[in-house]
């Protein structure tokens, strides 16, 4: 099985992780609350490294954990945690079957008070699915979703923010141009 995470250079750049999942290791993939499995998150115990590249292809020999800069990713080796937790425990190798989703729950997105309005703007530019970021809650669930539109020098929202729950809309943000409007 191939999965997918975002993980840091040694100079902090983004890379994309590309891991195969051994037939031997533990996962969490058959936990009963997945939504989507084409979504969710999973962990895993071990995997190995078969493809570490920066967004524009370019490969890399190392790569280091955004959450524990100690772990580091080697291409062509296998990575292992010790303290893996098949019950719930955040500890294990976070993964998901999708590039896309990988790469956009990792996306900053910002929001700011400039001259009394409030705007959103996005730190890293999302692939996008429809023309919005979508991210997913860890069971796969959608929880928000942004339309963007990116030119050579700006990055735009372009519609209303939304909030989901259970993957049904809870929370509506209209915005026109960067702005929240009331």
């Amino acid at each position: 099985m191939i999965g997918y995470k975002i993980v840091l250079s040694i100079n902090a750049c983004r890379l994309l992780l590309t891991l195969e999942i051994p037939s031997d290791a533990k996962t969490n993939m058959n936990r009963p609350d997945i939504f989507d499995k084409d979504k969710a998150s999973y962990r895993c115990n071990k995997c190995n490294v078969i493809n570490i590249e920066d967004e524009l292809g370019n490969i890399y020999t190392e790569a280091f954990s955004i959450f524990d800069s100690d772990f580091k990713y080697e291409l062509n080796k296998q990575v292992e945690v010790k303290n893996f937790d098949e019950n719930g425990g955040s500890a294990g190798i976070h993964f998901y079957l999708s590039k896309i989703v990988a790469y956009n729950q990792d996306v900053r997105v910002k929001w700011y008070i400039k001259d009394g309005k409030t705007m959103i703007d996005c730190v890293l530019p999302p692939i996008l699915e429809n023309n919005a970021l979508i991210r997913y809650n860890a069971n796969g669930s959608m929880y928000q979703k942004i339309p963007f539109s990116f030119s050579k020098n700006s990055i735009k929202v372009t519609g209303d923010l939304v909030y989901y729950k259970n993957n049904v809309v809870e929370t509506v943000y209209k915005y026109k141009n960067n702005v929240l409007i009331e």
